[in-house]
């Protein structure tokens, strides 16, 4: 058990929260307590419901080890706000649970100062957290709220809807980790790895519109298939491989084959993959990727020819 009394460390876990981790601004006025209490109170307006997800950020699983404070509060608050952005909700809160090997000021400094200004960029409230001695890692909290009955989910495909891919491009998460073993180097590649876009915005839109939506985040063919495991009926997911958007430099690096394999297992896109009738106005704001049709068994096809389970499965935490 760790002891309650001071401690001889130049800086300690307390002053630390107070001077980085703690929010700089007034919150909004629907929160009644925040940083510095043992719970978060803040009310939920009537005419909406609140959306909660949590996701982790281990330093050597989700980013590199020796990863500076500032690009792992970039990339563990984008993979987060990606969740909120799949079920078409609007950031509002956040709780961040951090931990630290040695506690250095200046990492924490620097994971706090991103982290609010992150906040600020989406209009978010940091509402508290924890600040603990251990592996490298934060786990994010995130709140956002959807008009009552309108959050999306993966259920509600149909046959007929179009499958359509809503972000910049797909594969450069996947193609960066080639850089770091030593291989090839695209500069866009390194923004898509440590700054994803989350579609919060487009997320917004899409309610009302979409049958189901999710984001890609362990790979665009094993999340698909979560829409497909998911609908009320079995349904075949069609795809044609010249409708992926290959990140830049992809196929010049590894061939046609390898770059479109990268691009559909290798996940960390924080894209939208969205289900929607195929005459509705939003499709054309997308890529389409194929289409839904009925079948036995859910099941993907790509280019006319059926995928095994080892061809599209992405990433698997028990690997």
């Amino acid at each position: 058990m760790r002891s309650k009394w001071p401690t001889t460390n130049p800086v300690n876990e307390f002053e630390l929260i107070h001077q980085y981790l703690k929010q700089p601004e007034p919150p909004h006025s629907e929160v009644r307590v925040g940083h510095g209490d043992d719970c978060a109170v803040f009310s939920v307006r009537p005419t909406h419901e609140l959306c909660v997800s949590v996701d982790a950020t281990l330093e050597g699983r989700h980013v590199p080890m020796g990863t500076s404070g500032d690009l792992f509060a970039q990339r563990a608050f984008r993979r987060a706000l990606s969740d909120l952005a799949a079920c078409g909700a609007t950031p509002k809160y956040l709780l961040s649970s951090l931990s630290s090997v040695d506690f250095a000021p200046d990492w924490i400094r620097a994971f706090g100062e991103t982290l609010h200004a992150l906040c600020r960029q989406w209009g978010m409230t940091v509402l508290g957290g924890d600040l603990s001695k251990g592996p490298t890692a934060a786990h994010l909290t995130v709140f956002g709220e959807v008009p009552v009955g309108q959050a999306m989910t993966r259920r509600g495909a149909q046959a007929g809807d179009a499958i359509v891919y809503f972000g910049r491009d797909c594969g450069g998460a996947r193609a960066y980790l080639e850089v770091l073993s030593g291989r090839a180097a695209v500069p866009v590649w390194q923004t898509r790895y440590w700054f994803p876009e989350p579609q919060c915005a487009l997320g917004e839109q899409l309610r009302g519109h979409a049958t189901a939506c999710l984001d890609v985040s362990d790979g665009l063919l094993q999340d698909l298939m979560h829409v497909l495991n998911a609908a009320l009926s079995p349904l075949c997911a069609e795809l044609r491989s010249d409708a992926v958007p290959m990140c830049a430099g992809m196929v010049e690096a590894f061939g046609a084959t390898e770059a479109l394999r990268m691009a559909l297992t290798g996940g960390d896109e924080y894209a939208l993959i969205a289900t929607l009738p195929q005459a509705d106005p939003l499709v054309a704001g997308g890529h389409v990727l194929g289409t839904l049709s009925t079948s036995q068994v859910p099941c993907l096809s790509l280019d006319g020819h059926r995928i095994s389970v080892a061809e599209w499965a992405g990433w698997d935490h028990s690997r």
